[in-house]
């Protein structure tokens, strides 16, 4: 790679996935993920997801 390639980023982008696992041998399994879903959405809409993401998963950088 020639170095004039290489460039410094101001701003980076992070993207985070999360996944809930029911088994369907769970007859609820339904329900559970509706409530899990439901409880999410309440959350992001008061900002508690990104106060609690932020305590907890932060950025690292590489030195």
């Amino acid at each position: 790679m020639q170095q004039e390639q290489i460039r410094h980023l101001e701003s980076m982008t992070y993207a985070w996935s999360y996944h809930l696992l029911i088994s369907r041998h769970i007859d609820d399994g339904p329900y559970f993920i509706d409530a899990f879903n439901r409880g999410l959405a309440i959350l992001r809409e008061n900002g508690e997801f990104e106060r609690i993401m932020g305590s907890y998963i932060t950025p690292r950088t590489l030195d």
